[in-house]
């Protein structure tokens, strides 16, 4: 049995089905954010090296190719650039 929360059982829950797609894209944006200054996507992605003023690459070499390989749609990277161009 799933516990289900006050605001569900009152009625009270502004998103019964599900929050706005605006809300959604901003929490996979932070979300995202917050993953790469831990450093997951280093080995795969490559990163900013200070020491040498410049981008070390990383395992994936073709970024924008692997994802339009991946989930067959284009303009998905960067994605800092391209899901802020989704809320306007």
């Amino acid at each position: 049995m799933t516990h289900v929360y006050y605001s569900q059982r009152t009625g009270s829950n502004p998103h019964p089905d599900g929050l706005p797609l605006s809300d959604t894209l901003d929490l996979f944006n932070r979300s995202y954010i917050q993953l790469e200054r831990e450093g997951y996507f280093t080995e795969a992605l490559g990163y900013d090296c200070v020491d040498v003023a410049d981008h070390i690459e990383g395992e994936i070499k073709d970024i924008d190719l692997e994802i339009l390989l991946a989930v067959r749609k284009r303009d998905l990277w960067p994605i800092e650039k391209h899901v802020t161009r989704a809320f306007s």
